[in-house]
């Protein structure tokens, strides 16, 4: 994602476990001018936690334990 090569859907719509895991803080970080202080900023304007999980934020739901 970082060279723009891929998009947040296509991460977001792919079977992969580490995909599902993964934070949404660090996939948010993962785009090219989005640091830390940006991905933080966006999460609070969505009023997504920083600890949410990327699966979960997509469908709307928590992940399974």
């Amino acid at each position: 994602m970082k060279n723009g090569l891929l998009a947040l859907e296509d991460v977001l719509q792919r079977d992969d476990q580490a995909v599902a895991r993964i934070r949404v803080q660090r996939l948010l970080e993962a785009f090219p001018g989005v640091g830390p202080v940006k991905a933080q900023q966006h999460l609070h304007e969505l009023g997504i936690s920083p600890a949410a999980v990327s699966k979960a934020s997509a469908h709307g739901r928590k992940p399974h334990s």
